[in-house]
């Protein structure tokens, strides 16, 4: 909603100045919005960044590693906005016009001159059809959501500067649990530079449910995902006594989550931590009603998918050494449904015994119990890229009532016991204020916003290993 009659009045009066005008001065309205968008949007270093890559410093350090640029999107499924076009009434039709917007999109894409680039809600037609996306350079990977769903995710790179050396598609739908039965999607991909062998990253991306009042099942599917990348991203391990401590690559975490940095799931993710068990499944705090109902049991998952509590695969976890197993030893050991490679692997029958009715009574006397701790944790050391604050009021992404952040890149600025990752965060493209949208976007999509979320845009360096 707009804060106020003054920005209603506004509002009105840039349509009909937009309406009465011919191509020409759309053209000049476009180009005027751009350039204050672009105002509020400059490039925002890291003290690292400012010291290394402000100055003649830069040209070493890409000696010394690898510099690149990563941009994350929601583009806005047409055919999801046509169907609930209601929501886009403040909208001129010229801005949800597909053509029109694909040329913000790509104009956007290419200006921001990212190597890898993580979308959300990408029509699979449209995958197949932007050949401009391979004109400027870049290949990709998508998965459509499950079932009759229509968008789904994609992650281009371009191949002159990166190899694909692995990638999984992640289905949130597990054929009878309750938490689980959504078509959201992810993908995880790992990635190594060409010039530098070995020296290799993990890049991901989700569009998580968006229900606001089903905070319950967006944290189990980020469970699974956590598990993924968990999987792709561990490179070994080192022994420190009896124990095995687990390494992983650098890892970056893209995409609409639906969901604010207050969250209990933006908290699992950056601390590495949560306990969900008496938390109200609807937000995940504990203020809602006492009724049991509402609330989180200690087991979320049935163990017969083989995902901890520590946001792993049991399976996995229990025979690894110093070094990653192989792709398909690995495959062999994920009990997850995955609707492309079905297989005797996943027979819901082998749990026979196992109902929903089980999840509060599930009980383990083992003490290193992996399952009905009701606490969730992750090895994976996860900081945003964005602080959330400009100049003390909230920084937004997308507007839903109000102008609100549910996109995100996180980073690994650590790997493991503390140790400073080879992955370092050099800058970001600035997001506006709640105000500044208010003032200055009005309404996305617009003439010059091809979608109605903004794009993030970060820099990395990559230390070679």
């Amino acid at each position: 909603m707009l804060r106020s009659k003054t920005d209603q009045i506004r509002l009105l009066l840039f349509y009909f100045v937009t309406i009465c005008s011919g191509p020409s001065e759309l053209e000049l309205l476009a180009k005027q919005g751009k350039e204050k968008y672009e105002e509020i949007r400059q490039e925002q270093f890291t003290k690292f960044g400012e010291e290394m890559f402000a100055n003649e410093a830069a040209p070493k350090l890409s000696r010394e590693g690898f510099v690149f640029r990563v941009l994350s999107w929601n583009i806005l499924s047409q055919k999801l906005m046509e169907q609930h076009r209601y929501l886009y009434s403040n909208s001129l039709n010229v801005s949800l016009d597909w053509e029109y917007r694909k040329t913000q999109i790509l104009s956007e894409i290419k200006d921001s001159n990212a190597d890898i680039l993580t979308l959300q809600e990408v029509e699979e037609q449209s995958f197949h059809a932007i050949s401009e996306l391979k004109n400027l350079g870049y290949t990709g990977i998508f998965k459509k959501r499950t079932n009759d769903k229509i968008d789904g995710c994609a992650i281009y790179y371009r191949p002159d500067k990166l190899t694909l050396k692995e990638h999984a598609f992640v289905e949130f739908y597990q054929p009878g649990v309750r938490l689980l039965d959504r078509d959201n999607i992810g993908i995880v991909a790992r990635f190594e530079p060409k010039d530098s062998e070995g020296n290799e990253f993990i890049v991901a991306t989700t569009h998580l449910l968006y229900n606001p009042k089903r905070h319950d099942i967006k944290l189990v599917q980020m469970q699974l995902l956590l598990a993924e990348v968990e999987r792709l991203a561990f490179s070994g391990a080192l022994r420190q006594g009896d124990k095995l401590i687990p390494m992983y690559h650098p890892c970056i975490l893209t995409g609409d989550m639906n969901l604010s940095p207050q969250s209990g799931v933006y908290n699992l993710i950056t601390e590495g931590k949560l306990q969900y068990e008496q938390l109200s499944s609807r937000n995940l705090s504990t203020l809602d009603s006492p009724n049991s109902f509402h609330t989180l049991p200690r087991v979320l998952l049935p163990p017969y998918l083989g995902i901890t509590d520590n946001c792993q695969h049991e399976k996995l976890i229990s025979q690894r050494t110093f070094m990653r197993q192989s792709i398909e030893e690995e495959s062999r050991l994920v009990s997850l449904y995955n609707s492309e490679r079905r297989s005797d692997r996943y027979r819901r029958s082998e749990e026979p015994n196992w109902r929903d009715s089980d999840d509060r009574n599930f009980n383990r006397t083992d003490s290193q119990s992996k399952y009905g701790t009701g606490i969730l944790s992750h090895n994976l050391k996860f900081k945003s890229v964005y602080p959330h604050l400009k100049n003390g009021a909230p920084e937004v992404t997308t507007h839903q009532d109000w102008w609100i952040t549910v996109d995100y890149i996180f980073y690994s600025p650590v790997i493991q016991q503390e140790q400073e990752s080879s992955l370092r965060l050099v800058s970001f493209k600035g997001l506006p204020s709640a105000n500044e949208a208010a003032d200055y976007l009005k309404t996305i999509p617009n003439l010059f916003c091809g979608s109605d979320h903004l794009p993030l845009v970060s820099t990395f360096f990559l230390a070679k290993s």
